[in-house]
């Protein structure tokens, strides 16, 4: 696969460096580690690649052209080769508590992190977090979310079913939408047909009351379900990634995503029902907030009665 002339120097296809693997056989952790401290004087995110066999390991790294919002979606419907016994990601961020715990030295601001994660064919991960001026922390849990999705449909595993069910994501899109209506108007909204027409199974015409958005909230998990989705959404997309990474293939997003990984892949911008439901109410009249309260069949007022 050539390298699109827009992409940076660097990125080529990927070369291996064999090595003799020494006795006893390195881990899947020995390995992560050794790429991670070899890349500390690289810059941006890279894909790593590794195939092995009885006598060596083979790793290979790409630098990820300056061209998408996240590391990740670059590898949306990309199938690594049958050789490649491992897959990887190397990159660097900004660690918050979502909760706004301090640190252990009482700053709350995020810190600067390095991490690596390797997914083997197994299904065997490591994943590695370097704080500044800190020793390496090996994270013992297998990671979850988008990259890790990412990761294992490279490699054609498989993904842990959604946690979301339809109903909960139409719901969670709604209230992202109402968000940024009343939370830049706070207590202008004051009309219902404002929040129902955002409702993204609203009806043409004029709103309907919240028992009967919710009503057809409830008839979507009854009546589809995520694969459907996927499929549909599939034949509607037009945007693909600007770049793949070279040595493997590119399939079709609705085949390359299974249900677990669309799932989280369309909510990862989305800001949870639960954490901005309170303070959407907060700035609604209680009329219209008791009527998207009875609207809701997924997301819970945290203790507000409808």
């Amino acid at each position: 696969m050539s390298t699109p002339p827009f992409a940076p120097p660097a990125p080529s296809p990927i070369a291996s460096s064999p090595g003799a693997c020494p006795e006893p056989r390195p881990s899947l952790t020995d390995l992560a580690e050794m790429l991670h401290c070899g890349s500390s004087n690289v810059s941006g995110p890279v894909l790593v690649t590794m195939e092995e066999t009885e006598k060596s390991v083979s790793f290979g790294t790409w630098p990820i052209p300056d061209v998408v919002d996240h590391p990740a979606d670059i590898l949306l419907g990309f199938v690594a080769p049958p050789s490649w016994t491992a897959f990887g990601l190397i990159t660097a961020g900004r660690l918050h508590h979502l909760d706004a715990t301090p640190w252990p030295d009482g700053a709350t601001e995020g810190r600067t992190i390095r991490a690596t994660v390797l997914l083997a064919r197994t299904g065997e991960t490591a994943s590695i977090i370097e704080h500044a001026g800190q020793p390496l922390e090996f994270l013992p849990e297998p990671p979850q979310g988008w990259v890790a999705d990412a990761l294992a449909r490279v490699l054609g595993r498989p993904t842990p079913p959604p946690a979301e069910s339809l109903a909960g994501w139409v719901e969670t899109v709604w209230l992202d939408h109402i968000a940024s209506l009343v939370l830049d108007q706070p207590g202008l909204v004051r009309s219902w047909p404002a929040l129902a027409r955002l409702h993204p199974l609203a009806p043409d015409g004029p709103a309907v009351p919240g028992a009967v958005l919710a009503a057809q909230s409830a008839a979507l998990n009854r009546q589809s379900h995520w694969g459907r989705i996927r499929r549909l959404w599939g034949e509607s997309l037009s945007e693909r990634p600007p770049v793949s990474p070279p040595g493997g293939t590119s399939i079709a997003p609705e085949n390359w995503f299974d249900d677990g990984s669309f799932a989280r892949w369309s909510q990862r911008n989305l800001p949870p029902g639960e954490a901005v439901l309170p303070a959407i109410l907060n700035g609604l009249p209680d009329a219209l907030a008791r009527e998207l309260l009875e609207a809701l069949t997924t997301v819970t007022a945290n203790g507000r009665a409808a």
